[in-house]
């Protein structure tokens, strides 16, 4: 187990985290802001990249929370 630490908490790092937490690695993120907050920007991400929120536990989630997403 390593211990490992995130700077930023942006959509990388937090993604990082999670699959470093799920590895069972030691995670901290370090993040400037006093809180994290919707920017209202949107994304989209091609077959591998959704392939890996199964592959990071959260594919259920992100179905049921996101808007648009594997139609």
């Amino acid at each position: 187990m390593a211990r490992i630490a995130v700077i930023g908490a942006g959509m990388g790092g937090l993604a990082f985290a999670a699959a470093m937490r799920n590895s069972r690695h030691d995670v901290i993120v370090y993040e400037q802001a006093n809180e994290l907050t919707e920017l209202g920007a949107g994304i989209s991400l091609w077959a591998n990249g959704t392939r890996l929120f199964a592959e990071m536990g959260i594919a259920s989630t992100v179905l049921r929370d996101g808007s648009g997403l594997f139609s």
